[in-house]
């Protein structure tokens, strides 16, 4: 045994354990503390909040339109088709990141003898949840061709999408992104009555919704598959998708998106395949402020004890030691800032909990 851990055995049975240190009776604690019922000197030990996240990475989902038109030839490149770019682009996204964020994918529509009648019907068995290592899964899982029917159902896609991450982090503790892969029309409108509308109409409510998930912290990143400039009418209300600017369009969606590129063009194509993964990979990875945010300021604020790896954290204003947490603001504490060596800590093990402790008086 140690010296040091023989002093510290020394100190307890003599009647001079810290606030909050475990004891059995009264004179295990200091002169102004007794043991309290659960075992602690001083204090109660209250509900405690576990925080555990099997991987930091941020969660990734590729939405795919596999659609009849798809199967098209670029307009700069007959001997290539739409989807063979598709294809390319999704093998390369999963071997540069699939071994650093969870990759999912959601190809839209879902293919089903439903198809015929509704040709925008999308559900969860043409999706595959975000997680680790999945690269090879996702390009396996698409079709050499696509199919000879289906349309965009986009926001489907996000509505699943959304759907996936709060199955894969149901508490939101990880960053979520969405990669949108099209090309177009932009149907599937609510506002279709008949099957010719729902083919020709152009869906008005897309960007609005991309902007509400970028607005809520899930950023869209806009892939557009041989999007050529149009007449440069913008889209308007009850306009048919060919009434539409397609290269307007999409550069719309990429704003509400949150993640534009620079330029007049201001979605990705495919040949900017090495921007688009360099901007994935610099989505960082939960915690990465070493920040835990509680839903409401704690009763005791400075009685928080986070525990990591059976060791007992307290707050340490400075964090000279390199250990603990303090608060950012200790105006409102909601915030937690772990201190460096406990951040490290942190992201070695994946799990803390945060113990609130109450006062025995």
């Amino acid at each position: 045994m140690s010296s040091l851990a023989a002093a510290s055995l020394l100190a307890c049975f003599t009647g001079e354990a810290l606030q909050g240190e475990p004891c059995s009776a009264d004179a295990d604690c200091g002169p102004n503390l007794r043991c309290a019922e659960g075992g602690l000197c001083g204090e109660f030990r209250c509900p405690a909040t576990p925080l555990v996240l099997p991987t930091f990475a941020p969660d990734l989902t590729l939405i795919v339109t596999s659609t009849a038109s798809m199967g098209k030839s670029l307009a700069d490149d007959p001997n290539t088709t739409r989807w063979q770019q598709v294809l390319t682009l999704v093998d390369q996204i999963g071997a540069a990141l699939g071994d650093r964020v969870n990759l999912g994918l959601q190809v839209v529509p879902t293919l089903s003898p439903q198809t015929n009648l509704n040709p925008c019907d999308t559900d969860a068995r043409s999706r595959i949840l975000p997680g680790p290592d999945q690269g090879p899964l996702l390009n396996e899982s698409l079709p050499q061709s696509p199919p000879g029917l289906g349309e965009h159902a986009l926001r489907a896609g996000l509505d699943l999408s959304l759907a996936g991450f709060a199955l894969t982090d149901p508490d939101d503790l990880r960053p979520h992104a969405i990669v949108l892969i099209s090309d177009r029309p932009l149907n599937c409108s609510d506002a279709a009555v008949t099957s010719q509308d729902i083919v020709e109409l152009f869906d008005n409510e897309l960007t609005p919704r991309v902007a509400e998930l970028a607005a809520a912290g899930v950023p869209v990143f806009v892939v557009g598959i041989d999007i050529q400039p149009g007449d440069g009418v913008a889209p308007f209300p009850g306009a048919k998708y060919e009434e539409v600017d397609p290269q307007l369009a999409f550069n719309a969606l990429a704003d509400a998106g949150g993640r534009p590129r620079s330029g007049a063009t201001r979605f990705y194509r495919p040949e900017d395949a090495a921007a688009l993964i360099a901007d994935l990979a610099a989505i960082p990875p939960a915690f990465a402020d070493c920040r835990v945010h509680l839903d409401a300021a704690p009763a005791y604020p400075q009685r928080l004890v986070l525990r990591i790896a059976e060791h007992n954290h307290r707050a340490q204003p400075d964090c000279s030691s390199g250990h603990g947490w303090r608060y950012p603001d200790p105006k409102s504490p909601t915030t937690l800032e772990l201190c460096p060596v406990t951040c490290a800590d942190f992201r070695a093990t994946r799990a803390l909990t945060i113990e609130q402790r109450c006062p025995s008086e």
